[in-house]
């Protein structure tokens, strides 16, 4: 492969995605590619712009979340790219429960056999089957940041913040109430209150089997549509009682993100509204313990355990199956139980009174991601599976 790649931009909430873009960007950049990113949210893109970017040849085509899956032109973009048979790599950054749109507006046309699709967890590989045929989807892992501007990291004596959390938060809703399947339902958000790393489509696969209902492809994937409404109903549940338990232990938590205010506890934490993505990255350089939850993935990451290590603070996150695979639990990185919240108090209790273990921690994380969890990394990872993609794209049929 010797063509340019495109990356498309999109719009993202504190612009961590349009971060991704230009981190990646970098990425093919360093490993001797040329890069031209294209920003669908500028008011200056166009057709002009489109045709410029393909007037050379083009080895694939990028975009987060399925940013430019029709390279911002609708169904005619589809069709160039299946035509012109350039590679599209979509990665998913959420699961993709949370892309039906966009998988409905490809499916119209037919999902292309060009396009690989990547996933963040390895159990949204079997959902993805309910959002087209896909020739080829895999695993790919998000990647951390570093902060810009820092200098040499400081040891955790010298970082001003013990905790730092951020995220948005609203009051749990049951909006599903008044809905015909409002039982159902209700034994879905049971489930994965009551267990720890579960997904809502597996509670749901759960809650069909114990009722004896077998479903429809496509009364299957009408009722996913429904599920992600339980999906963010439980994960402001559990968010609310992680904090609650920490307020209540008096856990200084350095809080911030929007939405905040409408949970009582947070009145005894450092509250702030959101910030950029830059700057939560430089918040982290300042943090000894950087508290993640991510009680939606059962196999995958997220990128603030990534970044929290590369910007030298320990990652303490919700143990799942990739982060036991990937880190050597209480060397690089310390997980909790979603399940046992009420010991993660005195877990950070422990930690922040042996600065050294907790320096020895976070030096041993930050190798680890330096070595494997970087956009670099990812980089290298993707040229591998569009050239695998293009394998199986030559066999005859």
């Amino acid at each position: 492969m010797s063509g340019r790649i495109l990356l498309f931009k999109g719009t993202s909430q504190y612009d961590v995605v349009r971060h991704f873009t230009d981190d990646l960007g970098a990425a093919f950049r360093a490993l001797g590619r040329e890069v031209l990113i294209l920003d669908l949210a500028s008011n200056k893109y166009n057709v002009q712009l489109v045709q410029d970017a393909f007037s050379k040849e083009c080895d694939f085509v990028c975009g987060y979340n399925l940013n430019g899956h029709d390279l911002g032109l609708g169904h005619e973009g589809i069709k160039f790219l299946r035509d012109m048979g350039i590679p599209y790599i979509g990665i998913l950054v959420d699961s993709p429960l949370y892309l039906s749109v966009k998988f409905c507006d490809i499916n119209t046309i037919g999902m292309p056999d060009n396009f690989l699709i990547t996933c963040i967890d390895k159990n949204h590989l079997e959902i993805l089957e309910h959002y087209g045929k896909v020739g080829l989807s895999t695993f790919l892992p998000h990647a951390g940041s570093y902060a810009q501007g820092i200098g040499e990291y400081k040891d955790m004596a010298s970082r001003s913040k013990d905790v730092f959390f951020c995220g948005t938060y609203s009051k749990p809703n049951i909006s599903w109430t008044q809905h015909p399947l409002s039982s159902l339902l209700n034994d879905v958000a049971e489930i994965m209150l009551s267990a720890e790393n579960i997904q809502v489509y597996d509670a749901l696969q759960q809650v069909l089997r114990a009722r004896d209902y077998a479903l429809s492809p496509d009364f299957f994937k009408r009722i996913l549509d429904m599920v992600v409404h339980v999906d963010i109903y439980v994960r402001n549940v559990r968010r609310a009682r992680m904090l609650t338990e920490l307020a209540n232990a008096g856990i200084k938590v350095s809080l911030y993100g929007n939405g905040w205010d409408q949970l009582p506890c947070t009145q005894s934490f450092d509250v702030h509204k959101a910030v950029s993505f830059d700057e939560s990255l430089r918040i982290m350089a300042d943090a000894k313990i950087v508290l993640n939850f991510t009680s939606f993935f059962s196999h995958g990451s997220h990128e603030r355990v990534f970044s929290a290590m590369l910007n030298g603070a320990v990652a303490l996150t919700d143990t799942n199956g990739y982060w036991k695979e990937q880190f050597v639990e209480d060397k690089e990185i310390v997980t909790y139980s979603i399940a046992l919240q009420n010991q993660l108090p005195q877990k950070i209790n422990t930690l922040l009174a042996d600065l050294p273990r907790l320096d020895a921690i976070a030096q041993e994380g930050q190798k680890k991601a330096e070595q494997n969890h970087t956009w670099n990394a990812r980089a290298q990872e993707i040229i591998g599976h569009v050239q695998m993609m293009e394998g199986f794209r030559s066999l005859k049929g």
